[in-house]
């Protein structure tokens, strides 16, 4: 685990944020986000902790202010995932703008709301459960605000499940990580918030390393394909590909060196084979194809030949006397016998 190395992470992430005072231009970056989702709740522990006359009126009120206040929150989920791509452009020596936080926010605002708030929901079903279970869903989805800025093409059921693949086996690392800004809590407390300005970029710094390092061991390991932080690797041949430096996106803990993609695991999810039903090969009559635009002209019926002792009638244009038809004893093979009658007046009766 020495990829997750605390106390090496921790000491780079103030080593970079040090120089030109890097963290108070991150925090002045973040400052209207932090103002516009907490304003309303510091207003509304203002009303409730002071006392009035007409108790029932401010308590309504106050309800008030905090309806507001959640509503705003949850409008604020896009801009609040956005401040996590803001430090991983940071960290990545692209130097971004304060402003590419809010536009990234604007242009993205429908896929971060829908996968920050079904995220948020499927954690708190969870916690309704039991505390443990819900803490732990609530590590096992910490990096879903850093995948969906890397790849916005994903579902949010996508990048839920790539969050926990990344995170197996290493939440306790992760929660272990936040107790040890214990102390800096207590700091900010102590100093009614101003010690804010220095340890939210702070921790922001460490979080977005994290990250990095998590992706890359993934990566690495065969766990998730690079493709699915957006990473697009084009083949140079066969055997080998090329397109992904880990130059450019260093790894926090050791030397940058370049990625050479690894064949997933067995075990690894494979695509099922297509055994969808094929229709059986026609092999009726098949109509000729006419190539030249040309009508085929049906064959007219031909009639059999007749045998040779077949009877063939004339044809009767009309009324033809019987006299006039003639026998062709040629045509047909007939005998005629004669036998008396037993009425014939020449015969003879014989008692």
């Amino acid at each position: 685990m020495d990829f997750l190395n605390r106390k090496a992470i921790k000491a780079e992430a103030r080593a970079f944020i040090r120089p030109d005072r890097k963290w108070f231009s991150i925090f002045l970056a973040i400052l209207p986000y932090v103002i516009v989702t907490n304003m309303f709740t510091v207003a509304y522990s203002v009303k409730a902790g002071a006392d009035f006359s007409d108790g029932n009126y401010y308590q309504v009120q106050g309800s008030s202010w905090s309806f507001i206040g959640n509503i705003i929150k949850l409008l604020a989920i896009p801009f609040g995932m956005a401040a996590a791509g803001y430090m991983l452009n940071h960290i990545r020596g692209f130097n971004p703008e304060w402003k590419s936080l809010y536009i990234e926010g604007k242009d993205r605002f429908g896929k971060y709301f829908e996968v920050g708030f079904i995220t948020g929901l499927v954690t708190l079903l969870w916690s309704l459960l039991f505390i443990i279970p819900g803490i732990v869903k609530a590590y096992a989805f910490s990096q879903v605000e850093y995948i969906i800025h890397d790849n916005p093409n994903l579902s949010t059921q996508d990048v839920r499940k790539i969050s926990d693949l990344m995170t197996k086996g290493y939440k306790g690392e992760l929660f272990i990580k936040d107790l040890s800004f214990f102390l800096w809590y207590m700091l900010i407390l102590c100093t009614l918030g101003i010690a804010a300005i220095y340890v939210t970029p702070y921790m922001m710094t460490v979080n977005a390393m994290y990250y990095e390092n998590l992706k890359n061991h993934a990566i690495e390991a065969g766990i998730v394909a690079p493709e699915a932080f957006g990473i697009v690797n084009t083949p140079a041949d066969e055997n080998n590909m090329q397109g992904f430096d880990m130059n450019s996106q260093p790894q926090f803990t050791g030397t940058a060196t370049t990625y050479t993609p690894v064949q997933p695991a067995d075990n690894g999810y494979q695509a099922p084979q297509n055994n969808m039903y094929q229709p059986p090969v026609n092999n009726a009559y098949q109509a000729p194809v006419n190539n030249g635009f040309e009508p085929v002209a049906p064959k007219a019926p031909e009639a059999p030949e007749a045998a040779e002792n077949s009877f063939i009638p004339k044809q009767d244009s009309g009324f033809a006397d019987d006299s006039n038809m003639e026998f062709n004893p040629a045509q047909r093979d007939v005998t005629v016998t004669e036998e008396p009658s037993e009425f014939d007046g020449n015969s003879e009766v014989n008692e």
